[in-house]
């Protein structure tokens, strides 16, 4: 089995250090959890689809010397060189765009930490508000798309699976 560990903005992800060290995976990221770079094992991927974001992505990357890939949701021709596009952009969510992006290269079971909303909680690490009925109605979208079974773990813990 393929499997990948996501993390969404809420804040619950902040809670599960031993799991992140424990699975030994890769960790893709959401929006501005680059900068906990210190606190979690590694980053592999940052994925966003905010202009803010992704400067701030690019800068922090060169100024801390890291090695992750980040996604975003089209061409700024004077950032190019420095991100790749999401390889089929939905015009969705970040979390829910990495979700898809993990699918499309070929994982098969996603560990999703911090993607609160699928609680019902409007729990956002750092914009302190989400929009649950549109993250929601996207996840249930690929989740029927691509047939993925969904079990929830350790009350916070999503598990997607083909």
């Amino acid at each position: 089995m393929n499997e990948i560990i996501i993390l969404g903005n809420g804040n619950s992800r902040l809670n599960h250090q031993d799991f992140l060290v424990n699975m030994n995976l890769k960790i893709w990221v959401s929006n501005l959890a680059f900068k906990e770079h210190l606190i979690l094992p590694r980053i592999d991927l940052v994925g966003t689809v905010h202009n803010f974001v992704l400067e701030e992505a690019i800068k922090y990357k060169k100024e801390n010397n890291l090695n992750y890939e980040i996604l975003y949701m089209n061409i700024i021709p004077e950032l190019k060189k420095d991100y790749n596009i999401f390889s089929h952009y939905l015009g969705y969510s970040s979390g829910t765009e990495l979700v898809n992006e993990a699918l499309l290269r070929g994982y098969d079971k996603l560990y999703l930490l911090g993607f609160d909303s699928l609680n019902g909680k409007d729990d956002c690490l750092y914009t302190g508000k989400v929009v649950i009925k549109n993250f929601v109605e996207q996840m249930r979208i690929i989740k029927e798309k691509n047939k993925l079974t969904q079990v929830i773990y350790n009350d916070d813990i999503f598990i997607l699976s083909k």
